[in-house]
């Protein structure tokens, strides 16, 4: 398995940049549909993760969150974007990657092929949009 920590969040950023509004989660869902593929809720005891699958072409997230976000890379080939110190960089993960995510990163999905993504948090699902990354999200 192949680790990919991407560390470096400031609480600050909420201050010094254009952020979007409050995400509203609905943390109860089981399933969600769209052109871009399905999110599927699962809730195993207390923990609840996400297993999402993603057509290639298509972007998720665009997103700020308080608390630490993990993804797990099952299959397909998926682009992350993220800003740390104002510095916008880019990095592909592959299947069998754990990607960690520290607090207060904006953070962007690209799946460059058909992927499947488990998805899950250290706290509460809560968050902001982050215009400059989100607006590449359509889901129309």
């Amino acid at each position: 398995m192949n680790l990919v920590k991407i560390n470096g969040g400031n609480p600050n950023i909420l201050a010094t940049h254009d952020i979007g509004e409050e995400v509203k989660y609905d943390n109860n869902f089981k399933e969600h549909k769209d052109k871009r593929g399905i999110i599927s809720r699962v809730d195993c005891d207390s923990i609840k993760f996400n297993v999402m699958t993603t057509k290639s072409g298509y972007y998720r997230g665009g997103e700020i969150h308080p608390n630490s976000q993990f993804n797990m890379v099952l299959s397909g080939r998926i682009d992350i974007f993220y800003l740390v110190d104002g510095k916008n960089i880019w990095q592909q993960v592959m299947p069998n990657t754990l990607v960690i995510i520290e607090p207060y990163i904006p953070h962007l999905f690209y799946f460059v092929e058909d992927s499947v993504m488990l998805e899950w948090w250290d706290g509460p699902m809560t968050g902001w949009y982050y215009p400059d990354f989100r607006k590449y999200v359509k889901y129309e």
